[in-house]
């Protein structure tokens, strides 16, 4: 993925083959600064949930971090983190992390992390590439939080940039990039644009169930919510039959922006397999 030596590196490997149905990791490597605790199974469904853990307490500048999860045919998944991603200051040059995705035929995975925390003078980087089958579900979620500040400030941070790319793994056609940047200084201190919301969330969806009547209803969702403001818009390409869609919501609050979009991810998995909710179990 890199050039430079990470600070930490994780690679799953998820197929089917384990007993009753349960999906399972047939490859588990981590190096440095990034583990995973023993699967739990929050269900009867055999969907195998691992939990990330960055045991170095926080991202620096110069840090890098590699992540890589492939979910094999048929196989189901939901990954998430321990706590917050704190990025601190970075005079060294931005943190950076990168994570690969692929997910097979008919295979899910709910990658659901935590808030990522950005404190002040702190620029981070996220490169996140997918590949999906057209069969395949996907839903991400991530939400940022602005770090504590001394004198009060909500934006200290210098940089934030998340660029995510999804593609056709049988025809290699693009779907989607998305190149989320955000740098406050750009706007005097103030992000405008956000009005009087200080924290900001964008989810993922990808599946075959996604249509434009699922968008309007979460529209209409999202437009009832007293304390979350947002859209939903439809996401499709020519010469690929994945389909999906991508939500962006702003908030003063990450408990407001974690709820509502596990909300969203327990809606489309009780319709689309007949799932429980989401329940992480975390507090």
């Amino acid at each position: 993925m890199t050039q430079t030596q990470p600070v930490g590196t994780l690679r799953l490997t998820i197929d089917d083959q384990g007993p009753q149905g349960q999906s399972r990791a047939v490859e588990q490597f981590h190096q440095g600064a990034l583990r995973v605790i023993r699967p739990h199974y929050l269900d009867d469904s055999g969907q195998v949930c691992y939990t990330i853990i960055a045991i170095g307490g926080g991202y620096l500048g110069g840090d890098v971090y590699e992540q890589q999860f492939t979910v094999k045919d048929n196989a189901k998944a939901l990954i998430t983190t321990q706590s917050a991603t704190k990025i601190y200051r970075t005079p060294q040059g931005p943190a950076t992390q990168h994570t690969e995705i692929n997910v097979g035929e008919n295979a899910v995975l709910e990658y659901l992390a935590d808030q990522t925390i950005a404190y002040r003078e702190a620029t981070y980087h996220q490169f996140t590439k997918v590949a999906l089958h057209p069969s395949a579900t996907f839903v991400m979620s991530e939400q940022i939080t602005p770090g504590w500040h001394p004198d009060g400030k909500h934006f200290a941070y210098d940089e934030m940039r998340l660029h995510t790319e999804i593609t056709d793994s049988t025809t290699g056609r693009l779907v989607l990039l998305d190149n989320l940047l955000l740098r406050p200084d750009s706007r005097e201190g103030s992000f405008g644009w956000t009005e009087q919301y200080t924290h900001s969330g964008q989810m993922i969806v990808m599946g075959e169930g996604v249509d434009k009547q699922l968008v309007a209803e979460l529209n209409e969702q999202l437009a009832a919510h007293p304390d979350v403001y947002g859209a939903v818009n439809f996401l499709s390409a020519p010469g690929t039959l994945l389909r999906g869609f991508i939500a962006r919501t702003l908030s003063n609050r990450t408990e407001e922006l974690i709820n509502l979009h596990e909300h969203i991810a327990s809606l489309l998995r009780g319709r689309w397999r007949g799932q429980e909710p989401v329940n992480l179990r975390k507090y």
